[in-house]
C-alpha cells in the first residue's frame, strides 16, 4: 500500500493481545535469610546439599526432602552464624573429604566446614578449620583441582594458600 497508512503494513497477529508464557514452577523457596544472599554453592561430589550465605552472616544448608529425588522440595537441614557477613562459598572437590566447603567473610576470616547430610541437624555441620590471617574482607577463595589446597585473597591484596587437611598451616604470598 503506497498511501503511507502504516497500520495496513502491520500483521494481524501483531495486533492480537500478547500473552506471557508461563515460566517453570520453582521446586522450593528457600526462606530464612534476613538480608541479601550473595553466595550459593552445591557440595561436591554429588550436590547432596545446597549452601547459601548472605549479608546477614548466616550459613544455611539445604537438602532435598527426598535425597533420591533431587527435584523434590528442598528443606533446611541446619544453619550457623559465625560472622557478620559471608562474601563467598566454595566447595572442595577432595574425594577424601566429600561435602566440604570454605567460606570467606567480611571480617577477613576463612572457615572450612564439612556437612554430613545423614546426621541429625544438630550434628550435621562440622568446622574443619578456621583462619584469621586476612586483615580486611576476604573477597574470594578457590580450591585446587584435587580439593586439598585452598587459596584466598582479601581487599588489602593478601593471598594465602591453605592446606586444611594436612599439618601444614598456610603460606602467604607477598604481592611485591
Amino acid at each position: 500500500d503506497s498511501t503511507g497508512d502504516w497500520s495496513s503494513d502491520v500483521c494481524s497477529s501483531d495486533l492480537a493481545e500478547r500473552v506471557e508464557r508461563k515460566g517453570i514452577e520453582a521446586i522450593s523457596t528457600l526462606d530464612g535469610h534476613t538480608d541479601s544472599i550473595n553466595a550459593l554453592a552445591f557440595t561436591l561430589p554429588s550436590g547432596a546439599a545446597l549452601l547459601s550465605g548472605g549479608l546477614d552472616g548466616a550459613l544455611r544448608v539445604w537438602v532435598p526432602s527426598n535425597p533420591s529425588k533431587p527435584l523434590s522440595p528442598w528443606t533446611l537441614l541446619t544453619s550457623a552464624t559465625e560472622v557478620d557477613e559471608i562474601n563467598w562459598i566454595s566447595p572442595s572437590a577432595s574425594p577424601d573429604h566429600p561435602n566440604t566447603f570454605a567460606l570467606g567473610a567480611v571480617d577477613g576470616s576463612v572457615w572450612v566446614y564439612t556437612v554430613d547430610t545423614s546426621a541429625p541437624a544438630a550434628d550435621s555441620l562440622t568446622i574443619v578449620q578456621t583462619y584469621f590471617a586476612h586483615t580486611t574482607p576476604c573477597t574470594a577463595g578457590a580450591w585446587s583441582a584435587d580439593g586439598s589446597v585452598l587459596a584466598t585473597v582479601s581487599e588489602e591484596g593478601s593471598l594465602y594458600v591453605w592446606a586444611p587437611f594436612s599439618d601444614t598451616s598456610s603460606q602467604a604470598i607477598d604481592r611485591k
